[in-house]
């Protein structure tokens, strides 16, 4: 496939594609949710256990800015906002004449990535929280909506639709190629070490080495796949969202965490031995958040009732707090809420 040439494919690929991933992941259920029930009882022996739940109405987060501040956005266009979680204080970050539609904050707390955009394609920057500078990183709508990832303090990895292959792009702004373009889609690519893994848009597992220049295809029927912050676990939702299992580089199994109904959202703790993930419930009152603890294989409920959720769920920088962006629907109105989920 000439991906340049065909772009208005791609373009309706990559809609179908996320329309798809948010049904999947999120749209377990048609029903509205007026209120978190309590946790249930922890499973005994386990050293997991929530201490509060707290919900905040009206606010879109997208992810933890430090301990006490979360990012949001709000206005028209959207922008990205610090939200102080103790005194409920907004005080704007970024602001832009488009509409900002994700953000992902670096390991180390001092950049955003950002991705401007309304419809299907966005342009991705880098801003510098010290200096309050932006710098584009991609070119102009190169990029889908959700997608680009930090791989470590200093650089961003993405998929460019434009030219098919895989990129990384640095605080400086420069960018460099480091997988070349590929049959349709690739979903979503992560750097681990020197290996590219990506989902192609058959929903096929690939491992790409920089080193030998070799594409491998790991798995098929696999819907998410993502590593540990150290590289030496990954997390893998298999097509379908029913199970969700421990593998290897390879992805060969270590452990099975979850099998039964739909499974999607998950979140690897900041030391790489808890993962966190949402389930829906069999009852249909809403999702319910569950804490593997890695080393034992078992899982904890720690709350019940959650309204439908996006794709991504967030570990506070501690890893003693769980953020959950949440949303209702009401007479055809979004209506959003941040769940904030204290572990002791």
């Amino acid at each position: 496939m000439n991906i340049r040439s065909n772009q208005k494919n791609i373009i309706i690929g990559i809609g179908f594609l996320l329309i798809f991933q948010g049904v999947l992941v999120l749209g377990f259920h048609g029903y509205k949710v007026n209120k978190l029930l309590k946790q249930d009882t922890v499973m005994s022996g386990s050293n997991i256990k929530p201490s509060k739940v707290k919900r905040i109405e009206e606010i879109n987060p997208l992810g933890w800015l430090d301990e006490e501040n979360i990012i949001i956005k709000k206005g028209h266009p959207l922008n990205i906002y610090k939200y102080n979680l103790k005194t409920g204080e907004e005080c704007l970050l970024i602001a832009s004449e488009k509409d900002i539609s994700y953000a992902a904050v670096s390991p180390n707390r001092r950049y955003i990535f950002y991705v401007e955009g309304s419809e299907l394609t966005g342009t991705g920057y880098i801003y510098n929280l010290t200096t309050n500078k932006a710098i584009q990183v991609t070119e102009l709508d190169e990029i889908p909506l959700g997608i680009g990832r930090w791989t470590d303090d200093k650089s961003v990895i993405f998929f460019s639709y434009t030219k098919g292959g895989v990129f990384v792009a640095g605080l400086d702004g420069r960018r460099e190629q480091i997988a070349p373009k590929a049959q349709g889609l690739m979903r979503d690519p992560i750097m681990v070490g020197d290996k590219i893994y990506y989902v192609s848009d058959e929903y096929k597992l690939y491992k790409y080495d920089i080193l030998t220049k070799e594409t491998k295809l790991l798995l098929q029927e696999t819907a998410e796949f993502n590593p540990s912050r150290d590289g030496s676990n990954f997390a893998k939702v298999s097509l379908g969202r029913k199970s969700l299992d421990i593998t290897d580089e390879n992805g060969e199994r270590r452990l099975q965490i979850y099998h039964g109904v739909g499974v999607g959202g998950f979140s690897w703790s900041p030391c790489g031995n808890k993962l966190a993930y949402l389930v829906s419930s069999d009852s249909g009152k809403g999702e319910q958040l569950y804490i593997a603890q890695i080393s034992s294989g078992k899982s904890v409920k720690v709350a019940d009732n959650i309204p439908q959720s996006f794709p991504y769920i967030f570990w506070s920088p501690s890893g003693k707090k769980i953020l959950v962006p949440a949303y209702e629907k009401n007479d055809d109105k979004q209506k959003f809420a941040a769940i904030i989920i204290e572990i002791e």
